[in-house]
């Protein structure tokens, strides 16, 4: 499954005594209060049945504030007793993962009385590997690794080759297929990139990646339609999603006219990538902000990407949109 988490403050603790209510605590310095709000939400098993074992909860703020933590307890039995706190009033909601063995993982906003199931986890659920690829032979996989040598190096035309040789060798090396079209679609060449990417789904339906590929090209051909139905088929695939999917997702929406579902989906991007693997998903979030004229939060996105990716692909349009909004102001 895809790693995910988060570019903002993560605190995982526990909160004592926690209630239903929201307030204010005034800095003891004499600088600007912090807001909170707390609440409570049950985690059951499929068949509503009590939690026996404690899970592994990560707790993440749901805005990029620096200076928010989100604070859990979790009690035998069910009971999520969480706080958010923020240095300005934001949404009442704190985002968490789930994880107990056995069972499926759980990544959704929790607001108080939220309900959480948790379902058994199936035989086949690690849609991030290829079954068919696994099968193909030495000589298919030498030009496999050969083609991983040549892009690790930026050298995409040589990459191409190797692939196209893996692929010759077992028409079923649905990896290969799916590399071959991130070289083409590094070489710009992406109506290549997409029949690559469609044979990579063909040999090996069950496999996530080519779907999300295809979700990024059609966002480059701006087919912004195209590109939410393959996050919705990535989703179904796996539930819990990516950071990519849902910034794929949150893109198409959009463009699509569709802010507040973008706002939400965008969200969800930010919050599974601690890792940094898809930290645009920041910019979109400062985009649709100004859309929406939440300056404030648009401005934190912004900066919040420039701390991550200072020489990254949105660096310059994420500097461009500070000056924007300082001359706004």
């Amino acid at each position: 499954m895809g790693r995910v988490v988060l570019s903002v403050a993560l605190v995982v603790a526990a909160a004592a005594s926690l209630l239903s209510q929201g307030g204010m605590i005034s800095d003891s310095g004499g600088g600007s209060a912090s807001h909170y709000v707390e609440g409570t939400a049950r985690i059951v098993l499929e068949d509503g049945s009590g939690l026996r074992t404690a899970p592994l909860i990560i707790a993440e703020c749901p805005t990029a504030d620096p200076n928010c933590k989100c604070e859990t307890q979790f009690f035998l039995g069910g009971t999520l007793s969480f706080r958010v706190t923020n240095s300005f009033s934001g949404p009442g909601t704190c985002f968490i993962s789930v994880r107990l063995s056995g069972y499926q993982t759980v990544k959704t906003y929790v607001r108080d009385g939220t309900l959480i199931k948790l379902y058994r986890a199936g035989p086949n659920e690690d849609v991030s590997v290829s079954a068919s690829s696994l099968r193909a032979p030495a000589e298919a996989r030498k030009h496999y690794e050969s083609g991983e040598s040549a892009a690790a190096k930026g050298k995409w035309p040589q990459a191409e080759t190797e692939y196209r040789a893996a692929f010759a060798i077992y028409p079923g090396y649905a990896l290969a297929l799916s590399e071959l079209g991130r070289a083409l679609r590094q070489q710009d060449r992406l109506g290549e990139a997409v029949e690559a990417l469609e044979k990579a789904r063909e040999a090996d339906p069950q496999y996530i990646k080519p779907v999300i590929q295809l979700a990024e090209v059609a966002g480059l051909q701006q087919r912004w339609e195209n590109e939410m139905r393959l996050c919705q088929q990535a989703l179904k695939m796996l539930p819990v999603g990516t950071p990519t999917i849902y910034y794929y997702y949150a893109q198409a929406v959009f463009h699509l006219g569709m802010p507040d579902e973008a706002e939400k989906l965008a969200r969800e991007a930010v919050a599974f990538d601690t890792l940094g693997e898809c930290p645009q998903s920041m910019v979109l979030l400062g985009e649709i902000f100004e859309k929406q004229g939440n300056v404030s939060d648009a401005v934190v996105e912004y900066k919040a990407y420039l701390k991550m990716a200072p020489h990254g692909p949105e660096a310059q349009h994420a500097k461009e949109a500070l000056a924007r909004l300082k001359n706004r102001g």
